[in-house]
């Protein structure tokens, strides 16, 4: 792991590369942006009966949470907002817009707020 790695600059024989840093990993990949103004973060993965979402509201404070199954189809969405702008944690109970139970599978989360757009995959475990 040479990006996000404490002996990344010289690694050696005896450590390596050294200890993974995890989270620089993450925002070094292609395509995530470190401060991104809209940016998702999902836990667990994979999630059982209930997501729960890190997301950057950006300065705008609010932003627009939308699942989707693998066919496209919106599963529920959310608008949301906080007093504050900054990092917001919202609980998805796993439940479509009719309040019934999603079946087990992979769910795109597209996130919207301040004018930029993340999307990320959920694998999602629903124990009926």
């Amino acid at each position: 792991m040479k990006t996000g790695s404490s002996h990344r600059y010289l690694p050696n024989n005896t450590y390596g590369w050294g200890v993974p840093d995890f989270t620089a990993a993450y925002y070094d990949q292609p395509g995530t942006a470190p401060g991104s103004e809209s940016s998702v973060l999902i836990a667990p993965h994979p999630a059982v009966d209930s997501v729960i979402f890190y997301l950057n509201l950006a300065s705008t404070k609010t932003g627009e949470l939308s699942i989707h199954d693998l066919s496209g189809a919106r599963v529920n969405n959310f608008s949301l907002y906080n007093e504050v702008s900054g990092i917001m944690v919202f609980v998805w109970n796993g439940r479509n817009e009719n309040g019934r139970k999603v079946a087990s599978g992979i769910y795109l989360c597209q996130f919207e707020s301040g004018g930029r757009q993340t999307i990320e995959k959920l694998f999602f475990i629903s124990n009926r």
